[in-house]
């Protein structure tokens, strides 16, 4: 499927029981705080792997898509994706591989904004 530039696709709180591929074009990853803060978590480029967490669990979008470029978006069922994962060990690799690089990623964001704290001094 393709969609325009400034789209949004999928929204928080939304059920979700697939996964999309990004094939071509742009999307960022917004989430919003309860305070109705939005922040922009991430950019996803081709080849990316997206509602991964919400539609391999089967729960709802954690956060929203939005096209920045026009897109072209493969929308694969998750028991689909399970059953290829199952079938071949280069798709098990790839998404391990994705997962992995994202919690690398969230580490370092949240690594970045903690701020240096002074170790306590413990007299003897």
């Amino acid at each position: 499927m393709s969609l325009p530039a400034d789209e949004q696709f999928l929204a928080p709180g939304e059920d979700s029981d697939h996964l999309v591929v990004l094939l071509r074009g742009w999307v960022k990853v917004v989430a919003q705080s309860r305070a109705g803060y939005r922040a922009l978590l991430t950019l996803r480029g081709p080849g990316e792997l997206l509602g991964d967490q919400a539609g391999l669990e089967s729960r709802r979008c954690s956060a929203s898509l939005h096209t920045v470029t026009t897109v072209d978006l493969l929308h694969l069922p998750a028991a689909r994706f399970q059953a290829l994962a199952r079938a071949s060990t280069g798709v098990t690799a790839a998404l391990e591989q994705t997962l992995s690089g994202r919690l690398r990623e969230a580490d370092v964001n949240r690594a970045s904004r903690v701020n240096a704290v002074q170790a306590p001094t413990w007299r003897r």
